[in-house]
């Protein structure tokens, strides 16, 4: 996005390395890989020179049988082929490119692919639309598939992911991964869509009106629409439990929330020393912000106690909760 809000490219998003040792303190290394600006000091892994990325996400390959060279596997959207390919690497710095995953589906949000140890399959989780007329997709909705795959180059056709009776509400990027705590789980935090159709009296009352009015002559809804983040858990990694109450929100109104790509965490729960003495240790998730700015985006980190995704609420009266019934060996 440019100074004056009056252009929006993707043409050169760059691939760049952080490393953490307790996942609250972060170092970005000097790679010397890519050249910027004549100068390879810097923690670029890759450029637009390789390829028009719009995406990247990289996780750890846990299954046994998984080639030490492909430890770390890459999904990445190339813009030019519109295509869902795979790179790999041995230190999750160098990659290499890899195979194509699939071509059926729309991949400009976050592509996330886990080893799913109870099945033994490989996930990947991608984006499309539904209920729309025509090539005009916006006027449909945004949803989650899914594929599947033994080795991670053989992969089935996508199917939505299946949230039961729940309403049919607009999807954006699904945030899934194993939940090392309870590894039969998979755990997701999807970012749910809203957009306002025409800008109107109440969008003036916001803090950053007018930038907010600027983005919108480059598309209506980067002005006008919305994210939060829900919360999904599966133990199939098929159908999910929704909890539409909102997750995330995009917190006191500021000049650069409230605003279409707010609330998009990275898909990653990382064990955390709390700052406070004494305290247990925390969940850690990471978001960022200021996102249609103009100005760097940050990084920001979340804290939750572990286990603490939602919970049963009793008011001051007494309550009663039953639970299924709860079995154990041993004496």
């Amino acid at each position: 996005l440019n100074e004056d809000y009056t252009a929006h490219t993707t043409d050169r998003i760059k691939i760049c390395y952080a490393e953490s040792k307790d996942g609250i303190n972060w170092e970005k290394p000097n790679l010397n890989i890519v050249k910027y600006r004549g100068s390879g000091d810097n923690n670029i892994i890759f450029d637009e020179n390789l390829l028009k990325i719009d995406n990247f996400y990289a996780f750890l390959d846990t299954n046994p049988n998984c080639d030490p060279d492909e430890r770390i596997k890459a999904t990445v959207y190339d813009g030019d082929l519109r295509e869902l390919w795979c790179f790999y690497s041995k230190d999750g710095i160098r990659f290499t490119r890899g195979w194509l995953i699939t071509n059926k589906g729309k991949f400009d949000t976050q592509n996330v692919a886990v080893w799913y140890d109870k099945q033994e399959l490989y996930y990947c989780y991608i984006r499309d639309f539904h209920d729309y007329e025509g090539e005009n997709l916006n006027e449909g909705i945004r949803d989650i598939r899914y594929i599947t795959s033994p080795d991670f180059k053989t992969w089935s056709d996508p199917a939505l992911i299946d949230f039961g009776d729940s309403e049919d509400i607009p999807l954006y990027t699904n945030a899934i991964t194993k939940y090392e705590r309870a590894p039969q789980m998979l755990i997701g935090f999807p970012s749910r869509y809203v957009e306002r159709k025409n800008w109107n009296e109440n969008f003036k009352q916001l803090a950053g009106a007018e930038s907010r009015c600027k983005r919108s002559g480059i598309h209506p809804r980067y002005g006008l629409a919305t994210t939060d983040c829900v919360l999904m858990t599966s133990r199939d990694g098929k159908s999910w439990n929704r909890f539409d109450e909102a997750w995330m929100t995009p917190g006191i109104e500021r000049v650069h929330n409230w605003v279409y790509g707010d609330c998009y965490p990275a898909p990653a729960l990382i064990e955390t020393k709390s700052g406070l003495e004494h305290a247990p240790d925390e969940l850690s998730l990471y978001c960022f912000e200021r996102h249609w700015s103009t100005l760097p985006t940050q990084l920001r980190r979340y804290t939750i106690r572990k286990d603490g995704f939602i919970s049963y609420h009793a008011a001051y009266a007494p309550q009663a909760l039953v639970t299924k019934p709860i079995t154990f060996s041993g004496s």
